[in-house]
């Protein structure tokens, strides 16, 4: 919700509105992505941890590890979405410190997620052995390579196309002369000041 017009600062204009829609759909895909890999992985790598384990308690112990790591991940997906939303709503308000966070955030997106599409997100999951030792790690990865849904790297990389595209047009919008304004100060004695009472005649 952004604050109402005042005659120091001007009306939120459309390029920071824009910017901020982008914010929440960044955050929602987050959220989004996070659910669709816990889903598309966890069973698979289960599986495979217990196919590569060389006994029953080992299988157990590498498959609660596995989901422990994927809960992690998604904990940790979950409060950059919340981060997103927090400086959408910030940004909204005109906080000017807000924007500088949010250029370095979606910067740090552009590049993580850029790298994450030109290693091919769900192959690198599907290449996932994360085992040594007694383990076999050759049937870890082909059970995994066999478990993981067809459906799953094309949505990742469709998700993540996108939240890459949403930075980017965050970072633009919020970068563009008609925005400049609405972050911008007014300095003291230039805006609107409240009136000041009359002094009170006591005699």
């Amino acid at each position: 919700m952004a604050l109402p017009a005042s005659p120091d600062r001007p009306a939120r204009p459309g390029t920071v509105s824009a910017a901020n829609y982008l914010l929440y759909a960044m955050a929602a895909l987050v959220v989004a992505d996070s659910i669709v890999t816990f889903g598309g992985t966890n069973a698979a790598g289960r599986a495979a941890m217990r196919a590569g384990a060389p006994d029953p308690a080992t299988a157990d112990t590498l498959a609660s590890f596995w989901t422990g790591i994927l809960i992690v991940v998604v904990v940790a997906e979950f409060l950059f979405a919340a981060a997103l939303f927090t400086l959408a709503v910030l940004t909204g308000n005109g906080s000017n410190v807000a924007r500088i966070i949010t250029w370095v955030v979606a910067g740090l997106a552009i590049c993580c997620c850029g790298l994450s599409l030109t290693g091919g997100g769900g192959r690198g999951i599907a290449r996932y052995s994360g085992t040594s030792g007694s383990v076999n790690q050759a049937e870890v990865q082909r059970v995994m390579q066999q478990q993981i849904p067809g459906w799953l790297e094309p949505v990742n990389l469709v998700i993540t196309a996108l939240i890459v595209l949403a930075a980017i047009g965050v970072v633009i919008l919020l970068a563009l002369p008609a925005s400049h304004p609405y972050f911008r100060r007014t300095p003291p004695g230039q805006g609107w000041e409240p009136p000041v009472p009359p002094p009170i005649d006591n005699g």
